[in-house]
């Protein structure tokens, strides 16, 4: 792929925060995210140019998620994998139950019949 023509979905570091957004491929370089001054970007974005290294606004790249040829390609990538769910989990103090703390499948003969809940309760059943 060439780079002038990529899209990149990326993470980086903006006003103490992380941010997460799509941007021409050319505007990453050496683990940074340049990105025009002023209020209106979307010429330049549109166009793809050239970042100016010396007058646009720069941020520490955190990490490129997903590339591609088409733009709208990246807006629609919204994968999160499961370490970074993780990660983000452990920072909000969240606890997953693992796995192994699940029963997925009893079989009857397993548990005593007066422990069965639909014979204990449901006198319909019981005939």
């Amino acid at each position: 792929m060439n780079a002038y023509k990529q899209w990149v979905r990326a993470v980086w570091f903006e006003n103490g925060r992380e941010v997460e957004g799509v941007a021409p491929g050319t505007w990453i370089k050496r683990g940074t995210v340049f990105w025009p001054k002023g209020t209106n970007a979307e010429p330049a974005y549109l166009d793809r140019e050239e970042p100016n290294e010396k007058t646009w606004r720069s941020f520490k790249l955190v990490k490129v998620k997903f590339t591609s040829d088409k733009e709208e390609d990246c807006h629609e990538y919204d994968a999160t994998t499961a370490e970074e769910e993780d990660d983000q989990d452990n920072r909000r103090g969240v606890k997953r139950k693992k796995e192994e703390d699940f029963l997925y499948e009893m079989d009857e003969a397993d548990a005593p019949i007066d422990s069965i809940p639909c014979q204990k309760h449901h006198a319909w059943m019981q005939a």
